[in-house]
């Protein structure tokens, strides 16, 4: 199935076959982003916005057998704040933030103790949030580690711009 503006024969962005290759690609990113920052884990979650829900798309380490396709409200935990902030967060205290969703945690069997997040922004829309779970343990977030999270966050976001996600 091709989408309307793709060539003849091109499965396209809106297709069947780019939205496996983007699939891919957001998991190679994750994978990238979590060995780079030395994390435990690392997850893409798609914002939904005609539902209003956060959907687990893509995730590397802790809790990626169980979490991919899991939905929760866009408005939940973390992810939800740097969602509607349109801002990044970056917690050393996690268990302490009221923003924390320790639900989510529990369905893993994961709770995480440090958090980086970073909304996937492409002109004026979010498109959703990368979160990266335990780094390195440091006293503070290194500016070279806000910089490789920017970067992963931004080609998540092309790749999910491609694959004719939320407009």
């Amino acid at each position: 199935m091709s989408g309307a503006d793709d060539p003849p024969g091109d499965a396209g962005p809106r297709g069947r076959a780019g939205h496996e290759t983007n699939v891919a690609l957001l998991g190679a990113i994750v994978d990238r982003a979590r060995g780079s920052l030395g994390a435990q884990a690392c997850s893409i979650l798609v914002h939904e916005p005609e539902s209003r829900l956060l959907v687990f798309a893509a995730i590397s380490g802790e809790g990626s057998e169980s979490l991919v396709g899991v939905k929760m409200p866009d408005t939940t935990g973390v992810a939800g704040w740097v969602l509607a902030a349109r801002e990044p967060l970056f917690l050393d205290d996690l268990a302490s933030d009221r923003r924390f969703a320790e639900e989510t945690a529990e369905i893993i069997g994961y709770v995480p103790k440090r958090l980086m997040a970073m909304p996937l922004l492409l002109a004026d829309r979010v498109l959703g949030v990368l979160e990266v779970l335990d780094g390195l343990a440091r006293s503070r977030f290194t500016a070279r580690e806000i910089d490789q999270l920017g970067d992963f966050a931004y080609e998540a976001a092309l790749a999910l711009a491609r694959d004719g996600r939320p407009r």
